[in-house]
């Protein structure tokens, strides 16, 4: 027993000269530089006094000899080490501190930079393809950065995570699929969304992103959900419109705070809960049977389809819905979007209270087009109705018809000499308020 620790005591102080630690440095690099024609330095390699091998200034260079991966310091097993020189390392448990993580999809090219360097580590000398293996039982991994850039898309910045701090475990890198257990994962994205805790298990193929069990937690939002992204590698060039994804959300609650890091005329703390499932592309996507609640006194159940959502400047927006039930009040709206709204919806709405529709509706960002049926606290109606340009009071055009029943036609006058009535019209007029009015009623 003596002896042993006489000889881990030898080979720290051994471990303990620069000179020792740069040159296994330089054998290691060295070695994985000339097998695999790739461009890895590390600064030095050393021996902590609990057996860990400490490794410094790692540094991975992608083919257009830009950063691809750079820690400050990796400690894992002294087996693990070892491991390195082959093309199939396990490294246990594995501890990193300040990881850089660049992927860049550079224009024109076929895969990202991280997909060509596992393609260039699994090949022999010979130039025959074998599997490259990484395999890490745990890993944590502290104060790091992760980005993924796309130069074919039209915003390059895909994901930028900073302060990222990460806990998993049973990591595999087998050729080009990657699958991780993702435990804790805490990070600030670029845009101000803040990640308290994201956990799921992750799958990455040429073909395939899986999120299973996924749950993502923010100050003010919380998201379960099973995700599945579906794609031929060209198509992220165009994610939004090309890369299929079928998944569940189910009791989810999200914030419009969050909301505004993607659309700044969300309004703040308004809170949605959310059960649905999701297929299609970010740009056209279909929410069958969604049951949405939230806000003051907003809910809605139905099928629900959205097109253009990340058009520019919303320009494409399209929704069309198919409701059950579909209930909500002019303040909701106005809470919910105020840029779009706050100023533009009739404020005369405010008098009907909640309403309450069934029926089906196609909107878009200045148009409606909806065959409904409404209940409100100043009575129902039927409505066939058509309105242009709605995001402009002034200058609105609508046409179609209406059946009003038991309708408090005092209340919404301010005349207390009027009471309810039913009635029948067909409209045809343009502008909602006083200057502008001018409607045909039959």
């Amino acid at each position: 027993m003596v002896a042993l620790l006489l000889l881990f005591v030898i080979i720290l102080i051994i471990f303990s000269i620069p000179a020792v630690q740069t040159g296994v440095a330089d054998r290691i690099t060295k070695s994985i530089n000339e097998k695999n024609n790739v461009d890895i330095s590390i600064d030095r390699v050393s021996l902590t006094y609990f057996g860990k091998v400490k490794i410094n200034g790692i540094y991975i260079e992608d083919h257009h000899k830009d950063t691809l991966i750079f820690s400050e310091e990796l400690r894992t097993s002294l087996p693990g080490v070892s491991n390195l020189l082959s093309n199939n390392p396990n490294l246990g448990n594995t501890y990193l501190e300040g990881l850089k993580l660049k992927m860049r999809r550079y224009k024109g090219e076929d895969r990202d930079n991280l997909g060509k360097f596992i393609q260039k580590l699994s090949k022999k000398p010979s130039g025959d393809s074998i599997p490259f293996q990484l395999l890490m039982d745990r890993v944590e991994v502290s104060n790091a950065h992760y980005s993924f850039i796309n130069e074919d898309s039209e915003n390059p910045e895909f994901v930028v995570l900073d302060s990222l701090n990460i806990y998993a475990n049973d990591l595999k890198i087998i050729g080009s699929e990657i699958s991780v257990n993702i435990e804790r994962l805490k990070a600030k994205e670029k845009r101000g969304l803040n990640i308290d805790n994201l956990s799921t298990r992750f799958l990455y193929s040429p073909t395939q992103m899986v999120f299973d069990g996924l749950a993502i937690q923010t100050p003010q939002s919380l998201v379960n959900a099973n995700l599945e992204f579906n794609y031929k590698i060209e198509d992220f060039s165009d994610f939004v419109n090309k890369v299929e994804i079928t998944g569940t959300f189910t009791e989810s609650v999200v914030s419009s705070t969050d909301l505004k890091a993607f659309y700044d005329e969300f309004g703040k703390n308004q809170l949605i809960q959310l059960d649905t499932d999701f297929k299609g592309t970010l740009n056209n996507f279909n929410l069958p049977n969604v049951q949405l609640t939230g806000m003051d006194r907003s809910s809605l159940r139905g099928d629900v389809t959205i097109q253009g959502a990340f058009s520019q400047a919303g320009e494409e927006f399209e929704l069309t819905g198919d409701f059950s039930n579909f209930t909500t009040n002019y303040y909701d709206l106005v809470n919910l979007l105020p840029g779009d709204l706050r100023g533009k919806l009739p404020e005369n709405l405010r008098e009907f209270g909640n309403l309450r529709m069934q029926g089906n509706a196609i909107v878009t960002n200045a148009n409606l087009d909806a065959d409904v049926l409404i209940n409100t606290q100043l009575g129902s109606a039927e409505a066939d109705v058509v309105l242009r340009g709605f995001n402009n009071s002034q200058d609105v055009i609508y046409t179609g018809k209406l059946i009003f029943k038991d309708v408090n036609i005092g209340k919404l006058a301010n005349n207390e000499n009027l009471g309810k009535t039913s009635f029948n019209l067909d409209i045809e007029g343009t502008g909602f308020n006083a200057e502008t009015l001018d409607a045909e009623l039959k």
